[in-house]
């Protein structure tokens, strides 16, 4: 059975600092002493990088699509909130963002590789964060989709 130490009723705060700076016999070698533990929680830390990135929006009727300039740590709302207050797309409030998968298209959305592959897509779910959506990059196309 393991010895454990008693702490007499009257204690003074001398007595209190050597049994606060001794260690137990048992201690294992990975207790670190505290300023050492603190040190080494400070090299640990890691920065969330904020990356931006330019993506291609195309709203069913226009012909070229708009390029918006995008947070990795957006949530796919705010470029749902972005298209209800642009002018050319505050018309409807009831649509879906699909992230097109296919990389054979251009950024208008044509198939480059004559094929009758239909592009397939993504549906994007509003409160995903951008860096968690999968094959979403630089120049990626997103197509706005309409509900009725």
């Amino acid at each position: 059975m393991a010895e454990t130490e008693t702490i007499p009723a009257e204690v003074s705060d001398d007595n209190v600092a050597k049994k606060a700076e001794a260690k137990p016999e048992n201690a294992s070698k990975d207790d670190k002493d505290p300023k050492e533990s603190k040190e080494s929680n400070e090299k640990d830390v890691m920065f969330v990088q904020d990356v931006g990135f330019n993506v291609n929006v195309l709203t069913p009727g226009a012909q070229e699509p708009f390029q918006i300039q995008v947070s990795s740590m957006e949530l796919v709302q705010e470029i749902h909130q972005l298209l209800m207050d642009r002018e050319d797309t505050c018309q409807r409030t009831c649509f879906s963002l699909h992230l097109v998968n296919d990389e054979t298209k251009d950024a208008k959305g044509n198939n480059n590789n004559n094929s009758n592959n239909s592009a397939s897509s993504t549906v994007l779910d509003n409160f995903a964060e951008l860096k968690s959506v999968e094959g979403l990059a630089e120049g990626s196309l997103i197509k706005v989709i309409f509900n009725y």
